[in-house]
């Protein structure tokens, strides 16, 4: 199993990353960027707003290097275009037509929505730049579909064959709390970080 790495204790003791680079999943991206601005009405995700992007500034300025990757910005862009559809709609689910022809032809949708794109290509340009692309079907041998989502070892593969330095998951999905030893997976997930404990397998 990974090694879990308790975010917010190596920020709260000022400690460094075993690690010279960390990859960033979806919904560490969500928190971080919060592209619906929920965090100012929702207590929970306001937390979560700050806590991540507290986080990420401290790993930056030691000097850390900071990637996503291809799976986890087509996770993201559904995530922005089904909220987007939503708010501007009222609906409460996705219709992939309709909002194909407010992109195409709604003034004031495609007004926002050109808003919104730029912010996400800003996201994974500047801030989550992407690394890595796939050009092989070799990363279906060991996927297993019963135990994670293909984004999810989609962006476990990725990283997997990056340099070894590089080993490392900022994430609160607990699916790859099963992924091997040599994996640091980095979180905010209280009830991971706590069966890391029980089990030996937390970093300190």
């Amino acid at each position: 199993m990974a090694i879990v790495i308790d975010a917010l204790e190596i920020v709260s003791s000022k400690k460094r990353l075993p690690c010279e680079a960390f990859f960033v999943d979806t919904n560490i991206i969500i928190y971080h960027r919060d592209p619906f601005a929920e965090s100012a009405f929702d207590y929970y995700k306001k937390i979560l707003n700050e806590r991540v992007t507290n986080c990420i500034h401290y790993f930056r300025s030691d000097h850390s290097k900071c990637f996503s990757v291809i799976s986890v910005a087509i996770e993201f862009y559904k995530f922005i275009q089904v909220g987007s559809y939503n708010i501007f709609t009222g609906a409460k689910k996705m219709d992939l037509e309709h909002f194909k022809k407010l992109r195409l032809n709604d003034k004031e949708f495609q007004k926002k929505w050109q808003i919104t794109l730029k912010q996400y290509e800003k996201c994974f340009t500047k801030y989550f730049p992407l690394y890595g692309v796939y050009a092989s079907t070799d990363i279906f041998q060991n996927f297993d579909g019963m135990l994670v989502d293909f984004g999810d070892y989609a962006l476990f593969d990725t990283v997997m064959n990056s340099k070894k330095e590089w080993f490392c998951i900022f994430s609160n999905d607990s699916d790859f709390y099963s992924f091997p030893n040599d994996l640091y997976l980095l979180t905010l997930n209280e009830d991971m970080i706590k069966r890391a404990k029980l089990e030996g397998k937390i970093y300190s």
